[in-house]
């Protein structure tokens, strides 16, 4: 297991199919869970998460577990390149105990550190639907700019400098 970023109470590391457990699933179809996430919109089961995990290395993102001190499983960031020093974040903390706590705080801080410091990217690109409140605050809390609104949606941006 390759380690990526950790402090003391979180690990974040490259996604294995390991991680893909029955547990891991049902988060995945959970309601409270999955409320704003894609992936509500067709029953996830094992098949379905294995292509997406094998999609990920297909085209070269980073699929990423975040573990607890105890390396459970609670939560996965995908960082997709969009272009040259440009990613897209998606984050998804998949255990309701872990919902606005330091651990969901620092797992997204210590990804972006990572996407900024690792992946050397200048900015990243992140959205929202607009009635997802906790997931807007966490951008705005940790420096994106709101850049475009739809109907539905939020498009926010974390730059590191000008392009």
């Amino acid at each position: 297991m390759k380690i990526l970023k950790k402090n003391r109470i979180i690990k974040l590391v490259n996604f294995e199919k390991k991680f893909i457990t029955k547990d891991f699933i049902n988060s995945l179809n959970d309601k409270s869970i999955n409320k704003y996430l894609d992936v509500r919109k067709i029953k996830q089961n094992k098949k379905t998460a294995i292509k997406y995990f094998e999609e990920r290395k297909k085209y070269g993102d980073n699929y990423i577990a975040i573990l607890n001190e105890k390396n459970t499983l609670f939560g996965t960031v995908t960082l997709r390149k969009v272009k040259k020093n440009t990613f897209s974040i998606g984050f998804m903390i998949s255990k309701k105990k872990y919902f606005g706590t330091k651990y969901s705080k620092n797992s997204f801080q210590m990804a972006l550190d990572f996407a900024f410091q690792n992946l050397k990217a200048k900015r990243i690109l992140a959205k929202t639907e607009k009635k997802n409140i906790s997931s807007n605050f966490n951008l705005i809390r940790n420096n994106f700019k709101l850049y475009k609104k739809t109907d539905k949606s939020f498009f926010f941006i974390k730059q590191l400098k000008k392009i």
